[in-house]
């Protein structure tokens, strides 16, 4: 008998079951994967088995670059409550990091992964936004995100740095920001850094008139 696989997904879906079932024994056989390359297969790995999720976001946690497709993992990872909870901690006790040219899907998951920190008073050290804050929604309490997602008013994040590349900043846009940063709770510290030399200049009481030099990040105590 031929059986024949009409599409990609469903290979990566039975390679998942297989990586489920021998990664919990042997985490060595991660090594010689590539997790771009087949990411539906870590990803359905974590869905099918809390053990093996553990295995494989501690792996891929630890690459270059890994730390957003480890987001995208640990929403597929089942199990018990204090588990899915101990991984929240370990990545948001990491700078989490938005970018303009992130997926929708990625800063979706990125925000639901900052939404279930929040609700569970987890602490979240650090977010960085790259050239992706569109706008400031100040009757819905939020950052709007290159890809129109809502970045709310979350209450567990210490820090909030926006990067704006050879952007200048409007009075009206970092008032707004800064009123925003200030519906959030927890926030301790709002930086803003600029890769040119451009003027940020408010009259708010807590974002004092000053030049933002190259590559120097300007830091507002809320």
């Amino acid at each position: 008998m031929e059986v024949r696989f009409c599409h990609k997904l469903f290979c990566e879906w039975y390679a998942a079951h297989h990586l489920a079932e021998h990664v919990i024994n042997d985490d060595t056989i991660l090594e010689g994967l590539n997790p771009f390359d087949i990411q539906y297969v870590f990803r359905f790995a974590c869905g099918l088995n809390p053990e093996a999720a553990e295995k494989i976001i501690a792996y891929v946690n630890n690459l270059e670059d890994g730390e957003k497709f480890t987001i995208l993992c640990f929403l597929e990872q089942t199990g018990r409550i204090e588990t899915v909870l101990d991984t929240i901690r370990k990545i948001c006790g990491n700078d989490v990091i938005f970018s303009g040219s992130d997926s929708k899907l990625l800063q979706r998951s990125t925000v639901q992964l900052l939404e279930m920190a929040s609700s569970n008073d987890i602490e979240v050290t650090r977010v960085e936004l790259y050239d992706c804050v569109k706008a400031v929604d100040l009757n819905l309490a939020s950052l709007v995100l290159s890809s129109d997602i809502p970045f709310p008013n979350l209450s567990s994040i210490n820090e909030l740095v926006l990067y704006e590349d050879g952007k200048e900043v409007a009075i009206p846009r970092a008032q707004e920001i800064v009123n925003f940063a200030e519906r959030c709770d927890g926030l301790k510290t709002l930086g803003q850094t600029m890769e040119e030399n451009y003027p940020m200049t408010t009259t708010n009481e807590r974002l004092k008139s000053h030049n933002v030099r190259n590559n120097e990040e300007e830091v507002t105590e809320l």
